[in-house]
């Protein structure tokens, strides 16, 4: 759950309550968000957290690999046969994705929209292609476009009238039909 630093301290005292915290990944986002106009420090991250139902979980460390910098890929352990072949595993620190642009093709008029390319890669770290999905908080649409676009099963959910119109106009290019919408009751066309 994708989650603004300032709310992220009482957003875990009440999942504390009901589910295990596994981890909080910092997403270092490369490109500022300056509203502050000069008067504090600039946020330069969000925290993600991930929370499971149990202590049985989904965590695919295939998946939780990333090219190693250009520099290192001369190394013999990087090339073909090498033990880091496949990549370097992902810390709790993600910063080889940055923000989007608000030129970027991908961008909508969310205000908080994060990149396909994070969508994607929590969906194949936390999940497999039998499960299901769950997203609370549906915003900009992105993890719903991930779980399509990787053949995942989702449900979400979404009370702002205004996002669930801009997921609908987003999800008018998916390659597939939708899943499942709650709690709106009208079928998404």
């Amino acid at each position: 759950m994708y989650c603004k630093r300032q709310f992220s301290h009482h957003i875990k005292i009440i999942l504390d309550q009901y589910l295990y915290e596994r981890r909080m990944i910092i997403w270092v986002r490369r490109r500022n968000m300056d509203i502050t106009r000069g008067k504090t420090l600039a946020s330069g991250y969000e925290p993600i957290l991930w929370y499971s139902k149990s202590d049985q979980f989904i965590f695919n460390s295939k998946e939780a690999k990333i090219k190693p910098p250009k520099r290192l890929l001369q190394r013999p352990e990087y090339q073909k046969g090498g033990r880091l072949e496949k990549g370097i595993s992902l810390t709790d620190a993600w910063t080889d994705i940055p923000a989007l642009p608000h030129n970027s093709k991908e961008k909508t008029e969310h205000p908080t929209q994060k990149p396909l390319k994070i969508s994607k890669r929590i969906v194949k770290i936390f999940s497999t292609p039998s499960g299901t999905v769950y997203i609370p908080f549906a915003g900009s649409g992105s993890e719903v476009l991930a779980c399509i676009f990787l053949n995942r099963k989702w449900d979400a959910t979404e009370i702002n009238p205004t996002y669930i119109n801009l997921i609908k106009k987003r999800l008018k290019n998916c390659p597939t039909s939708i899943e499942r919408w709650l709690p709106v009751k009208e079928k998404i066309n």
